[in-house]
């Protein structure tokens, strides 16, 4: 049997027995030395001799005045029955002891008094060493709860140092994780060493991942540092949300995609890629491609590979690949190389591209093209933008523009603009109508087609007359897509109508002549002299073209006077006069109510108008006359002057002009009249040149 109390008399700490000695009311008043060892006087100097039996009070008479109650805490610890301890600074040894009482039989109980001076030391050492530590540093007795923290843990949970010494490791976890951190307090006791990752909770509320390490002290107590990793579990989450991200996009990504390690096995594929071989994503990973297509073409895809990783990279090329129904597909490849970890090549990652439908209608397209090219009729093709796109080889012969003039242009770079319909005979209205039924047919897909005469210019500058028919393409949405256009060149046949105009009008002209005694040359000069002011005036290319053919019919109403007046070669009655002049009237009746010939009805009916009111046959005055018969008078008078009649002699150039100057703003509009005086040298040459044979 082990003799315990030699081995407290022998320990190397202090031991002292004590009886406690309470006052009439039964609170503790003093106590008594009943034993002591050796250990007890060494700490204290006092010989158990010379203390045994005696009091406290009377070894230490001002026990009593000490900051510390010594006499309440043992007599605390002996009417509670319950083990007190106690850490004690003593001014006079210069050393920490600490003190635990237990209580023993009746009012007896023992007190053991450990020096832990050095443990002090080295805690006080510690903890100047964990107030610098960047890392979160936690001792904790054996029931875990702190009992030194430093700055770093504070900062790291939002709690100042007090607050955390009264605290244990439970209540820094959140409540669904508190079952995981007893789990876990219970492996430090069980282990000396543990390393784990753990959420705890800030002070706020807010929690925070901590890499933590825990080792057990000699002394029963554990230390834990705690590391703040909520960026790299942050990150790490954040990671895996774009892994997942990526093989779900990779995945819906209808183009085969693979990556491969620099060594040609597969790391991963998409679906699009597993569905092309017929194979699982799991069946392609780990094997390279001699498993899975054949060996010619295999060869030739692990040479084209090895070279891109030796050479790194991007690689584009177009080839063919079966897939697992044996169906030859027309593909682009499109690799680069990517690096792992330590920058060093780590494989290539492809996208496979398929264009056998693209291919396919290449081909047709190219036939299409062909066709177009070899075709004699001008075809111009435009995106839904109206951006010219292509045009053949006939379009380019018509309008004399390159194909790389073109491309990109409108189709306007051909429309001459709006004056030159106009210098052609167009209204204002007629040509805003003409263009607005364009439009209009072709933004209508009930309609999605238009034709009609247009006006265009040639790169030289030149007019060209075309009817045009555009044709509208949708898409299976009905959206317009493209627009073509097919110019059939009509100038001939313009230029034709013209010429046929001309003989007709000249035709009619004609019936007149032969019934009167002018020549063709009068009627020629008439209508010369006639668009000569028209042009210097400033009208329309069309208006001058058309009164020059216009303006010799001046006089066709004569058809239906009577030889024996019109051949009278005398000066007429007045009575005979006044039949004359109904030939104004009979001219308009033979071409009034026709479209095409309304200046010759107004140049019939008016040209024997004078500006100041004095004409005939409608004493019509100023601007009320038709601008084409103010015209036609002028030269009229001005030939008629020059010509010999039977009732005059001719007149020279001089007095002709002098004349018509004399007559303006009486006979003739003053302003015609001042181009008229611009111009007047011109009517000279034009006389001579086409002057009259004699007879």
């Amino acid at each position: 049997m082990i003799d315990y109390k030699a081995v407290i008399i022998n320990s190397s700490f202090g031991y002292a027995y004590h009886r406690l000695i309470l006052d009439e009311k039964g609170k503790p008043a003093d106590y008594e030395f009943l034993d002591v060892n050796a250990a007890f006087e060494k700490l204290t100097g006092m010989k158990k001799d010379n203390i045994t039996g005696l009091r406290v009070t009377d070894l230490i008479p001002d026990i009593k005045k000490d900051t510390f109650d010594w006499i309440g805490f043992y007599g605390k610890a002996v009417l509670s029955k319950k083990g007190h301890e106690i850490e004690k600074y003593s001014e006079s040894l210069k050393k920490w002891h600490r003190i635990e009482v237990i209580p023993m039989e009746g009012l007896c109980f023992a007190a053991l008094f450990i020096d832990i001076t050095t443990l002090k030391e080295n805690i006080s050492q510690m903890k100047q060493y964990l107030h610098y530590s960047p890392k979160g540093i936690f001792i904790t007795d054996k029931n875990g709860r702190y009992i030194i923290v430093n700055q770093a843990a504070c900062k790291l949970l939002g709690y100042n140092e007090n607050q955390l010494l009264t605290m244990s490791i439970t209540d820094i976890v959140p409540p669904d994780n508190r079952d995981i951190a007893l789990s876990l307090f219970k492996t430090f006791r069980e282990k000396k060493d543990v390393s784990d990752e753990v959420l705890l909770q800030r002070s706020d509320g807010t929690t925070v991942w901590v890499e933590l390490a825990s080792v057990a002290l000699p002394d029963g107590t554990f230390m834990a540092y705690c590391i703040d990793i909520s960026h790299r579990k942050k990150s790490e989450t954040e990671l895996k949300e774009l892994l997942h991200f990526n093989k779900t996009l990779l995945n819906t990504i209808p183009a085969p995609i693979y990556y491969k390690n620099k060594e040609g096995r597969y790391l991963g594929v998409n679906n699009a890629f597993a569905d092309f071989y017929g194979k699982s994503q799991e069946e392609m990973t780990g094997h390279t491609v001699f498993e899975i297509a054949p060996p010619e073409l295999a060869e030739i895809y692990y040479k084209m590979d090895n070279n891109l990783i030796l050479n790194h990279g991007v690689q584009v090329y177009e080839s063919q690949i079966e897939n697992s129904k044996g169906e030859f597909h027309d593909v682009i490849f499109h690799k680069a190389t990517f690096n792992d970890l330590n920058g060093e090549t780590g494989g290539l990652i492809g996208v496979i591209l398929d264009i056998t439908e693209r291919k396919k209608a290449e081909k047709e397209l190219e036939l299409y093209y062909r066709a177009m090219q070899s075709i004699d009729q001008p075809v111009l093709i435009t995106d839904n933008k109206g951006r010219i796109i292509r045009v053949n080889k006939a379009f380019i012969r018509l309008y004399g523009f390159s194909i790389e003039e073109l491309e990109g242009e409108n189709p306007r770079i051909l429309n001459p603009g709006k004056n030159v319909y106009l210098d052609l005979g167009y209204t204002e209205e007629e040509h805003a109508r003409l263009f607005k039924s364009m439009w209009e047919a072709i933004t209508n897909k009930e309609v999605g087609t238009w034709e009609n005469v247009v006006i265009n210019r040639k790169k030289d500058g030149t007019i060209v007359w075309v009817r045009l028919f555009i044709n509208v393409v949708y898409d299976d949405n009905g959206v317009p897509i493209n627009y073509i256009a097919l110019p059939v060149d009509i100038s001939g046949t313009v230029q034709k109508e013209v010429t046929t105009r001309i003989q007709l009008y000249q035709t009619i002209a004609g019936l007149a002549e032969l019934r009167d005694n002018e020549t063709g040359n009068h009627m020629r000069r008439v209508g010369i002299f006639a668009k000569l002011i028209a042009r210097e005036y400033g009208m329309p290319e069309k208006y001058c073209n058309d009164i020059e053919i216009f303006a010799p019919l001046h006089d066709i109403g004569k058809v239906g006077i009577s030889d024996y007046l019109l051949l009278a070669g005398r000066k007429l009655t007045q009575e005979e006069f006044e039949i004359m002049k109904t030939h104004t009237i009979m001219g308009h009746n033979i071409v009034k109510g026709k479209k095409e010939l309304e200046m010759v009805a107004a140049i019939t009916i008016s040209h024997h108008e004078w500006f100041n009111g004095d004409g005939y046959p409608n004493s019509l005055a100023g601007k009320d006359i038709p601008l084409s018969a103010r015209i036609t008078a002028i030269a009229d008078v001005y030939d008629a002057l020059r010509n010999k009649r039977p009732y005059k002699v001719e007149w020279d150039h001089v007095t002709s002009r002098d004349y018509i100057i004399n007559k303006s703003g009486k006979q003739f509009d003053p302003s015609l009249v001042e181009i008229f005086i611009k111009v007047n040298d011109k009517f000279d040459i034009i006389f001579n040149e086409l002057k009259d044979n004699p007879a």
